[in-house]
């Protein structure tokens, strides 16, 4: 069980590069400008598909 566990561990690691996929968040239009707006460019950079 230590073993499985272990594996699922690191093959969720390795995934963690390939994300792929939409990314859908509501938030308040304020906040969104302001906290998230200036971070996209750096996701979109790390995680471009």
């Amino acid at each position: 069980m230590v073993e499985g566990l272990e594996t699922l561990t690191q093959n969720l690691r390795g995934s963690a590069d390939n994300v792929t996929g939409t990314l859908r968040v509501t938030l308040p239009h304020s906040f969104g400008r302001q906290y998230i707006s200036p971070l996209l460019p750096e996701f979109l950079n790390r995680y471009p598909a």
